[in-house]
């Protein structure tokens, strides 16, 4: 997903317009204008529909704007929202609460079984799957008239009534819509600042990365379509009300198509430009007088033109503007502080049991006639810092994608801790203690560096989805615990300063040192260090020496792939060669600079006299 032009100077512009409550009292005066203005007029009409469908374009900016899902089928829960209720009343003189309630929980249902069924593949059928949700729910809808009372309208629904008074008129129903959409925006703001929220960003921005973190992807994509489609189902449930006769017309693919717009027109990741983007939708039609019928070609043709020229809509255009004249450029690189380090802030595996922390036993891994692994076996003692050297191409990088669950070893063992590693996860490597860092940094850019590091925490963090929806207390203390030690870690590499910089902005040696940090939030047993000192200049590759020894030092287990050997020969208690998906050597760095075959094979005559 890429970021807004804000974004990519290193703004974060999320809390401009949800910093603190003040927003919720500015929101209430805007909602009060269209009321004091028309009343009982039709203008009121068509507010009523702009408040109902901005209830489902924001769960459409959850879902597709921060979760990067494409679907087209929350019609469909909109639909099932206002008929489930609408028959269980009609038909069954079900009370409306209870009717209401029950179409909540079939919603549900429903966004359970088509994510589980599609979101553990790619994103395309996923969004085939939600459209074709959506065109079934339709045409079953017309297909039983006996019970939806078909393209005449579901007749029947009874009138609600609050304490006692009666529910009829356009302004109650807009009064009424208004603060259902407001308790979607604050449950939303919540969401995306809490630690679902940031994995699911981080999910969009790099599924790999983020599954390597310990984070159960397909889990969290489940949670988030089943949060966005109750968003969607309630919404119906009260505009089935409000119609008093809902068909299927409320609810067709036309009806997906304009909340879409109004989405994207509005801007996405930002929770309140889908309202911006309604009212421009709903209220073209109403302008456009003699062009009525040219209203399809209108409305495509502003749509081209804001994804040309406002990539991320209304709103994003409107907070672009508002971060103008703020201080966000390319921050300068933090000086190396000479202080003493600061220290983890959890204590590693012990280094006294005799077995090896981490014990790789004769892996194997064949891509068609290619060997990239062959029978490699070597073992990682706690508190050992074991570096993996070889040309281009010896296997190394497939060796930690084999390690972390990435791809599936043909045979061969990899225990940690006793355990065995090989079939499991990627997330289900790093709960185990596993974790990993990549040749490019993969960090999630559009997030702050503290949040990149919380990420790496999610595993540790114990607060249900429920509630930090609704924030109670003791998920807030968890997520201050959190921040706190997310800082600690920041301090360990030096990059406190930086806590609230966008990782976009940092410079590439900095992006190196929050990756690591990131890493080490698990926290893990073992962390694998994918050449983390290619790209860096040599002040910075002394830094990176630096932190290694300082980690090594504190009891942590490192696996440290490198091709720079004056690094490795500081650092290394012992060093692992690969060629050809061969182990060559494994010992001493001392033994490994006069090896004759690791000679011949990848270091040379001169690199070894000049490591000497």
């Amino acid at each position: 997903m890429s970021a807004s032009p804000a974004r990519a100077r290193g703004l974060d512009v999320r809390g401009l317009l949800f910093d603190g409550w003040h927003w919720i009292v500015t929101f209430l005066i805007i909602a009060s204008v269209p009321a004091l203005l028309f009343g009982q007029t039709y203008v009121m009409n068509v507010f009523v529909t702009v408040a109902f469908f901005s209830i489902v374009a924001v769960s459409l900016d959850l879902i597709m704007g921060y979760g990067g899902l494409p679907t087209f089928g929350h019609t469909g829960f909109f639909a099932v929202g206002a008929y489930v209720m609408g028959i269980l009343a009609a038909r069954l003189q079900v009370p409306l609460i209870l009717g209401i309630v029950v179409a909540l929980g079939v919603s549900l249902l429903l966004a359970l079984i088509i994510g589980m069924a599609t979101l553990r593949l790619k994103e395309y059928y996923f969004a085939v799957a939600t459209l074709g949700f959506a065109v079934i729910v339709v045409h079953v809808i017309a297909g039983f008239p006996e019970v939806t009372g078909g393209w005449s309208g579901l007749q029947g629904i009874p009138r609600p009534s609050i304490a006692g008074i009666p529910i009829s008129s356009d302004l109650q129903y807009y009064w009424i819509a208004v603060l259902m959409l407001l308790a979607g925006l604050i449950v939303g703001r919540n969401y995306i600042d809490s630690r679902y929220g940031r994995s699911i960003r981080a999910i969009a921005t790099d599924e790999q990365a983020t599954s390597t973190l310990g984070i159960p992807v397909a889990r969290r994509k489940v949670q988030l379509f089943m949060l966005s489609a109750s968003y969607a189902s309630l919404a119906g449930s009260i505009y089935g009300l409000y119609l008093r006769v809902p068909t299927p017309a409320n609810f067709d693919i036309p009806v997906m198509i304009d909340m879409v717009l109004m989405l994207f027109l509005g801007g996405i990741e930002t929770l309140w430009g889908p309202i911006v983007g309604a009212v421009v939708v709903r209220f073209l039609p109403e302008v456009m007088g003699v062009f009525q019928d040219w209203r399809v070609a209108i409305q495509g043709l502003i749509f081209v033109l804001i994804l040309m020229f406002m990539p991320r809509g209304l709103a994003g255009f409107i907070m672009n503007r508002l971060a103008r004249g703020r201080t966000s450029t390319h921050p300068k690189p933090v000086q190396a502080d000479a202080t003493a380090p600061a220290r983890l802030t959890w204590v590693p595996s012990s280094a006294e049991s005799a077995a090896p922390l981490l014990r790789i036993a004769g892996v194997s891994k064949r891509f068609g006639g290619l060997q990239a692994v062959g029978d490699v076996s070597f073992d990682v003692a706690a508190g050992q810092l074991k570096a993996v050297i070889g040309p281009n191409g010896a296997g190394k990088t497939t060796l930690f994608n084999l390690l972390s669950g990435v791809i599936v070893a043909d045979s061969g063992s990899v225990l940690l801790a006793g355990r065995e590693l090989i079939g499991l996860a990627p997330d289900a490597v790093a709960r185990l203690g596993l974790v990993r860092t990549y040749q490019t940094p993969r960090l999630f850019a559009s997030m702050t560096v503290v949040e990149n590091v919380l990420t790496g925490r999610d595993a540790l963090f114990t607060s249900s989805l429920l509630a930090n929806l609704v924030k109670i207390p003791a998920s807030a203390a968890e997520e201050r615990t959190a921040r706190d030690s997310a800082l600690a870690l920041l301090d360990l590499v030096g990059l406190r300063q930086r806590a609230d910089v966008l990782a976009s902005a940092l410079p590439f040696g900095e992006r190196r040192l929050l990756e690591i940090a990131r890493a080490l939030a698990l926290p893990p047993s073992v962390i694998m260090l994918d050449e983390p000192a290619a790209g860096l200049n040599e002040s910075e590759k002394d830094r990176l020496g630096d932190l290694l020894l300082c980690l090594r030092e504190q009891g942590l287990t490192l696996v440290l792939v490198e091709h720079d050997m004056r690094l490795v020969m500081r650092v290394a208690d012992e060093v692992a060669v690969l060629n050809y998906g061969q182990l060559v050597a494994d010992g001493s760095p001392e033994a490994i600079r006069q090896h004759p075959e690791v000679i011949r094979a990848y270091l040379g005559e001169e690199v070894t006299v000049a490591a000497s």
